[in-house]
């Protein structure tokens, strides 16, 4: 799949053995959940801000390892159309 390997396990307590997740999930921690804690009783409040702040993290946010590109415009850039780009819908 366009020449790059895919991670399909790790080990368990090995968090170096997935660098990217483990990032991904304390970018998580620092950014929203710390300034968010008093939702963390309420499933759907927490799951509806959750999905809002993953917009603006995709959408909005630059990222520094992607020359400060958001991950919507670095993917228009690098990889062309995809159809996942209109999977964004609101209710």
């Amino acid at each position: 799949m366009g020449g790059r390997d895919y991670h399909l396990q790790s080990y368990p307590h090995h968090p170096q053995s997935n660098v990217v997740v483990e990032r991904f999930n304390r970018t998580i921690q620092e950014e929203f959940v710390y300034w968010n804690e008093e939702l963390l009783n309420d499933n759907i409040a927490f799951n509806k801000k959750l999905m809002e702040y993953l917009t603006f993290y995709n959408l909005e946010r630059g990222h520094k390892s992607l020359n400060y590109q958001t991950p919507l415009k670095y993917l228009i850039n690098h990889c062309g159309f995809s159809n996942m780009l209109w999977t964004l819908t609101t209710t």
